[in-house]
């Protein structure tokens, strides 16, 4: 009969370990939220007429808005916040074209601009785990629903500490190779 001590998976039992990248071992958070209020406010700073539209409040409208939305349900999100409706566009539209998909490609521009100019600051707790993982010879994946996962990883040191990669990336490749479309 187990007790609550007892441990429910015994540590030689477990071969492979998955860890989601974001908020578990990468610090993107406040990058994320930072980048969004940079493109908004430059964006609804252009279109000011007569009457002033309000920048986004991080502390508010990120977390009611955009917080865990995929980017283009966030940027619709905000906008219509805001009253403002803009054409979706496609995934290729040039970064700031006014559509969601423009917006959302200048958001990334801005987070990987910030990425590239100051790294990411990584859970210190999280990489010793999978650190020990590895010294143990468990296999470790990774998995974020982010397209810059590879990018993420690199520009913090760790790319070379996992066996496999689940992220945006491939899930658009799985969906370009099965057909699926969900527009």
């Amino acid at each position: 009969m187990k007790t609550a001590s007892t441990p429910i998976i015994s540590n030689g039992t477990i071969e492979a370990v998955i860890v989601e990248m974001d908020g578990v071992i990468t610090q993107t958070a406040l990058l994320h939220a930072r980048a969004w209020k940079m493109m908004f406010d430059s964006f609804l700073k252009s279109r000011e007429n007569s009457q002033p539209v309000p920048s986004l409040d991080i502390q508010k409208d990120y977390l009611l808005y955009i917080d865990g939305k995929p980017r283009l349900d966030g940027v619709r999100s905000f906008l219509a916040s805001r009253n403002i409706h803009l054409p979706e566009g496609t995934p290729r539209d040039a970064p700031g074209t006014e559509t969601l998909h423009g917006l959302g490609n200048l958001k990334n521009q801005v987070f990987l601009s910030i990425i590239e100019g100051e790294g990411v600051d990584v859970f210190g707790d999280a990489v010793a785990c999978i650190k020990q993982w590895r010294a143990e010879g468990k296999k470790i994946a990774v998995i974020s629903s982010s397209k810059n996962c590879a990018f993420i990883l690199k520009k913090a040191g760790l790319d070379h500490l996992f066996d496999v990669r689940i992220d945006g990336l491939t899930m658009a490749q799985l969906k370009a190779g099965l057909g699926y479309n969900n527009h």
